[in-house]
């Protein structure tokens, strides 16, 4: 199994989330399954720093929009913290993340969009 690190904090109706490693086929069970159980119903949203992932494979990819329908169920909203330049962030935008998602550079911009995202009524 390919290692990673997950890290988690909670900013107000926000959970954050350090994700560090690598992502792929063979642990991306695992960290859906830790992701998924770290996010409680009454939270706004999930903020997920990519910043020290080294490298997503195509089942990271699929998780991600996993994770996002699950969300939405909830009304709930993913952010992911992608800094630019990034290859990780072109993988997102050829996937088309970047538009089911909401994608920022730094960590103060995603949280500001998902703040915005539940003042606007949305949640």
């Amino acid at each position: 199994m390919t290692p990673y690190e997950l890290t988690v904090d909670r900013r107000d109706e926000i959970v954050v989330v350090e994700l560090s490693g690598e992502v792929d086929a063979s642990n991306v069970r695992d960290v859906r399954g830790e992701l998924s159980e770290i996010v409680p119903t009454e939270v706004a949203g999930l903020m997920v720093d990519l910043a020290g992932v080294r490298y997503m494979d195509s089942a990271a990819v699929s998780m991600l929009f996993e994770l996002i329908r699950s969300l939405e169920t909830t009304r709930q909203r993913l952010a992911l913290v992608v800094p630019e330049p990034s290859p990780l962030r072109r993988l997102l935008e050829v996937t088309g993340l970047v538009d089911a998602a909401i994608v920022c550079a730094t960590e103060a911009e995603c949280l500001s969009s998902l703040q915005e995202w539940v003042e606007g009524g949305f949640r």
